[in-house]
């Protein structure tokens, strides 16, 4: 297991039908990044108080179809 949690460091859980993009802080925490995933709801918004964890935006898309999107314009 990696100790650096960083940007590249993220997974996806869904909430209420959404998909959230949820990253591990660089703080230590008892979780690999491939656990957030079993994570469910409540739980992730308790550790995202705790700052365990950060939520992203709701609605969000894949960085390789924005880039793709900025490409076209």
């Amino acid at each position: 297991m990696s100790k650096d949690f960083d940007d590249r460091n993220k997974v996806t859980y869904k909430a209420n039908g959404k998909k959230s993009l949820v990253k591990f802080k660089k703080a230590k925490t008892p979780y690999a990044v491939g656990d957030v995933a079993k994570i469910d709801q409540p739980l992730a918004e308790i550790y995202a108080e705790q700052g365990i964890i950060t939520v992203m935006e709701k609605d969000f898309k894949p960085k390789k179809e924005k880039e793709e999107n900025d490409g076209k314009k």
